[in-house]
C-alpha cells in the first residue's frame, strides 16, 4: 500500500515510498487460487507531519514550526509576531539566578510576582496570546532560543535565514534579526539572560543584560 506523508508550509516535499506491485502464484502451482483477491478494507491513517520552516495553524496557535522530533508530529511552533520592551521595570529575585531550560516554567515563576502585568510587559504580551483558557504561549528559555537560532540559521549560510525569514514574512510574520532577545531566564535581580541570535549565546555583560533595556521577546508553544 502506498503511503505518503503530507504537510504544508515551506518545507520541502518528501518523494512518497515506490509500491511494489503484487506477486501472483504461477499458474502451475497447486496452491493456485483462480478466485480473486478479497480487497483489504483496512486503512492506514497517516498523521499529519510538519518540519522546519512549516506553518502551523491549529485553533488559535498560528505560527512557524522551527523544532521537530523524529516523527514530525511533535516539536516547537514560534509566533509570527514580537514585542521590543523591557524584561521587567522591577528590579527583584523571581528565580533567584536559576531558571529553568523550560521557558514556560520560568514564565510561571514571573506571573507568580505580585504585580507582574504591571511591572513584566514582555511575559504579558506573551500570557494574552492564550486566549479563551488556552495554556500554551510562553517565553522561551536560553536552551529553546538556541533551537530558534538552529533553525534561522540552517547550514550557516545567508540563503539559510532568507528563506527562513521567508516562511515567516509569507504567511503574515514579521522577520527574525541577527539581534539581541530576551529569554525568560533570569541571572539575578537586575539581569536577565539575553540570547544573541547571531552567535548563538547569552551575553553576560552586566550592563548588556540590564532588565530595563529593551530588547526583542518572540513567544513559543509546544505542539
Amino acid at each position: 500500500m502506498l503511503l505518503a506523508v503530507f504537510v504544508v508550509g515551506c518545507g520541502k516535499d518528501i518523494d512518497p515510498e515506490p509500491q511494489q506491485p503484487d506477486v501472483e502464484n504461477p499458474d502451475d502451482d497447486p496452491g493456485h487460487d483462480d478466485e480473486p483477491d478479497v480487497p483489504d478494507d483496512t486503512t492506514d491513517t497517516v498523521e499529519l507531519a510538519y518540519r522546519i520552516g512549516d506553518y502551523y495553524s491549529e485553533g488559535f496557535i498560528k505560527g512557524i514550526v522551527f523544532n521537530v522530533d523524529s516523527t514530525g508530529e511533535h516539536g516547537y511552533v514560534m509566533a509570527l509576531d514580537e514585542i521590543v520592551t523591557v524584561w521587567s521595570y522591577k528590579f527583584e529575585n523571581v528565580m533567584y539566578g536559576l531558571p529553568s531550560s523550560d521557558g514556560n516554567y520560568n514564565c510561571d515563576m514571573v506571573e507568580s510576582m505580585e504585580g507582574w502585568k504591571e511591572n513584566y510587559p514582555g511575559f504579558l504580551w506573551a500570557e494574552e496570546k492564550n486566549i479563551l483558557g488556552l495554556d500554551s504561549w510562553y517565553i522561551p528559555s536560553s536552551a529553546e532560543m538556541s533551537l530558534m537560532y538552529n533553525a534561522f540559521h540552517g547550514e550557516g549560510s545567508e540563503a539559510d535565514k532568507e528563506w527562513f525569514n521567508e516562511c515567516l514574512t509569507s504567511n503574515g510574520g514579521s522577520a527574525l534579526e541577527d539581534t539581541l532577545y530576551w529569554t525568560s531566564g533570569e541571572m539575578g535581580p537586575q539581569i536577565a539572560y539575553v540570547f544573541d541570535m547571531a552567535t548563538n549565546t547569552n551575553s553576560l555583560d552586566q550592563e548588556t543584560a540590564t532588565k530595563t533595556n529593551e530588547y526583542p521577546f518572540r513567544a513559543i508553544c509546544r505542539f
